[in-house]
């Protein structure tokens, strides 16, 4: 019993570390958060039958493609609100051709401006509910499961919300609490 109680005191005093950490040298995604200086982009599908989801993905794809270089190179959040605001006739025509190329006619809307999103992880990184600046784009009916992420700071990548492929994180105090779980396994079995 003393040793999950003195577990239990190492976890609290190492989370306390943590936080304190990411209080004192915060991500991107953190500073952006605090200060209000996100780009968000929303992607509604037509309706929710497989093939329709999967143009929602091939649209997201696209207009990751085109936006994420410029946007990487972008100092503040108001300049990527310009550059994305510049460029609306692109997404526009870059959602439409991924919609066509799919043997599809419905209409593609794409906006601009104040959207409402629901809390959302990003990598570990809360981004609460709120309203945010955003460009959503709609196809046919925007009727179907939607997507989302964060346009700015550049947290999108094609294919995943998260991480590119081949990055995986893991958490030191969890390999440690499995390494002593399995240590204590060990000794229970040679007792």
């Amino acid at each position: 019993m003393k040793r999950w109680i003195i577990l239990l005191l190492c976890f609290a005093v190492c989370a306390s570390a943590l936080y304190a950490m990411g209080a004192a040298h915060p991500t991107d995604l953190q500073r952006a958060v605090r200060s209000g200086q996100l780009l968000r982009i929303h992607i509604l599908a037509n309706d929710d039958t497989d093939e329709q989801q999967a143009v929602k993905l091939k649209v997201r794809d696209a207009i990751l493609e085109t936006f994420t270089p410029a946007l990487s190179g972008v100092p503040s959040a108001q300049q990527a609100v310009q550059l994305v605001q510049r460029s609306l006739p692109v997404a526009q025509q870059v959602a439409r051709r991924v919609v066509r190329q799919a043997g599809y006619d419905y209409p593609v809307r794409v906006r601009f401006g104040v959207f409402d999103f629901p809390d959302r992880v990003y990598g570990g990184q809360l981004v609460p509910a709120g309203a945010y600046t955003a460009l959503r784009v709609e196809l046919g009916e925007a009727a179907g499961h939607n997507w989302w992420c964060v346009m700015y700071p550049p947290l999108c990548f094609s294919g995943q919300d998260v991480a590119p492929s081949g990055v995986r994180f893991e958490s030191s105090f969890l390999k440690w609490l499995k390494a002593m779980k399995k240590e204590r396994e060990n000794a229970s079995k040679q007792a």
